[in-house]
């Protein structure tokens, strides 16, 4: 017989689900401060390297060449020889023709013919290509080219001291002010959050002696009527009829396979939902003070 009446009884089970909701609440926020992290810190800056000026490229002019033609070298080989001679010459090229071998002949004299003319234009576009003028010309080109080259790498020289003054001055900014200010607001967020954890374990603390204690001093909550679900159980139905302890776990035994798997998440919810709500404003309060 228990010395307690079903009222008393009712209310100790009410205590008991408090109790349990909070600590388990709290060895939740616990878990959550303990994950938290603080923003990363802020990205320094980056000193911007410009690419090396490319290597202009003389415009050199084209190389001069001439105009000679096979014509005109044949004209000065026959007009070398005397009217007589040039006419007995065309006189045996036309009865050479006549014969076959004649004409084989004069295809190899055309073409050993042909060949001077070919080295002696190769001579001439030498002479041109070394001519004062055009010496001259691709001298030119090369000053001009090394003149672009030193403008160009001048502007970016220019350009990059521009950048690295920029770099220099957010750089100082970034160690002077920024990274300090960082620091600051993550050494007092490490110490509000080893505050707020602090507290909180206190109190888990002193709420699972006082859990303790209260089991201890009442005797009618046996051990393996502890958990939250089963705790909220027994006030639903004791806090809505006259059953006592002994009559309100024998109901639960019952049918206590099917309340475990189909409604332990329902009567949890419903049950401690106050609980936590007390408990999130109360953290905030705390939370906001520290």
């Amino acid at each position: 017989m228990s010395k307690f009446t079903q009222n008393e009884e009712t209310e100790i089970v009410k205590s008991a689900r408090d109790i349990t909701a909070t600590i388990e609440y709290e060895e939740r926020e616990v878990k959550r401060l303990k994950s938290e992290s603080f923003s990363e810190p802020p990205e320094p800056p980056v000193r911007k390297i410009l690419e090396k000026a490319k290597k202009v490229e003389p415009e050199y002019p084209e190389k001069p060449k001439t105009t000679y033609k096979y014509s005109e070298y044949f004209k000065e080989k026959v007009m070398n020889y005397s009217l007589p001679a040039r006419i007995l010459r065309g006189i045996v090229l036309v009865l050479l023709a006549l014969s076959g071998i004649g004409y084989l002949i004069i295809l190899v004299l055309f073409g050993f013919s042909y060949k001077n003319y070919i080295q002696k234009k190769k001579e001439m576009n030498n002479q041109l290509a070394n001519s004062k003028e055009y010496l001259q010309a691709v001298e030119n080109a090369e000053k001009t080219a090394q003149k672009k080259q030193k403008e160009l790498e001048e502007k970016i020289r220019l350009e990059q001291e521009k950048i690295d003054k920029e770099y220099a001055t957010q750089k100082q900014q970034y160690e002077s002010v920024i990274l300090p200010q960082y620091n600051d607001a993550l050494n007092l967020w490490n110490a509000n959050q080893e505050r707020k954890i602090a507290i909180i374990e206190e109190e888990i603390r002193l709420n699972k002696e006082a859990l303790d204690e209260l089991y201890a001093n009442t005797k009618i909550v046996s051990l393996t009527y502890r958990a939250l679900w089963i705790l909220s159980w027994l006030y639903n139905d004791m806090s809505t009829s006259d059953h006592d302890i002994r009559y309100a776990t024998e109901l639960l035994d019952r049918d206590r396979q099917r309340l475990a798997t189909q409604e332990a998440g329902n009567i949890v919810r419903k049950s401690v939902g106050q609980v936590e709500q007390t408990m999130k404003v109360g953290f905030n309060a705390v939370y906001n003070a520290i």
